[in-house]
């Protein structure tokens, strides 16, 4: 109406758009008539009304519960893509922010910290904050002893990084570290199993490292079916590895 659109019009734009998210047939109800997800999808079909050239979201999903989140997710995404808008989204959803985007500027305390593709951040994170916020990850604080190796609580580990600082920070992902049947690879560490919490498919383990100065906590992801059939429990001992490739230095 503020566009002095004629009610024919309105009504073509209102159909339209109910068709597009998925609710022609609620057209008659009323706002308390329509579910979390469904109220969320009417919000977005009047932020596309005007056809705008740029889409703002800020955090239109978080109130919802995770299935519905998950299920909007990819509506949001497959919408987006099809009428072509450019979309700026805010979130503090990490998993959100990974599945949805083309692009991530993560920022920090108002600055940019990193920007990149969500492939990027994950597996090329420049200092630890970005390591930390996006997915889980363990962080070490390590000394260089060559350009390829590093110490981290006394223990001397090959990494492929061309290391030039003195001091600096490590970061490696729990789906990177494995358990190892082979004394002879490259930075194996014996570790005792502390927690194993079940996730499904997967199994997170909590790990104490025996560094040769001191132990360490680590977080491990491990197929299920592995842990199953090897029998391995709480309190178990194992050796883990950490291949020189899973080893990132970071920013601190």
């Amino acid at each position: 109406k503020t566009r002095k659109q004629n009610k024919e019009t309105i009504n073509q734009r209102v159909n339209e758009l109910l068709k597009l998210v998925g609710l022609s047939d609620h057209i008659n109800k009323f706002s308390a008539q329509l579910s979390g997800g469904e109220q969320q999808r009417v919000a977005l079909a009047r932020a596309l009304a005007p056809s705008p050239g740029l889409l703002l979201l800020d955090e239109p999903l978080s109130a919802l519960d995770a299935k519905v989140r998950q299920y909007l997710r990819l509506e949001i995404k497959n919408l987006q893509r099809k009428l072509g808008v450019t979309t700026i989204m805010v979130t503090h959803d990490q998993e959100e922010a990974l599945t949805m985007a083309d692009r991530i500027i993560l920022m920090n305390n108002g600055v940019i910290e990193q920007e990149g593709s969500p492939q990027d951040l994950y597996s090329k994170p420049k200092t630890a904050f970005s390591a930390n916020f996006i997915g889980t990850t363990n962080l070490f604080k390590a000394k260089r002893i060559s350009n390829n190796s590093i110490e981290i609580n006394g223990s001397t580990l090959e990494c492929n990084e061309n290391i030039k600082d003195d001091l600096l920070t490590v970061t490696i992902r729990p789906e990177d570290i494995k358990i190892s049947q082979n004394d002879n690879e490259k930075n194996i560490l014996k570790g005792t199993i502390k927690e194993l919490e079940f996730l499904g498919s997967n199994i997170r383990g909590h790990i104490a490292v025996d560094f040769k100065s001191e132990k360490a906590n680590i977080i491990c992801n491990f197929a299920s079916e592995y842990i199953l059939n090897n029998n391995i429990q709480n309190n178990s001992s194992v050796n883990i590895s950490l291949q020189p490739h899973a080893l990132k230095v970071v920013k601190a």
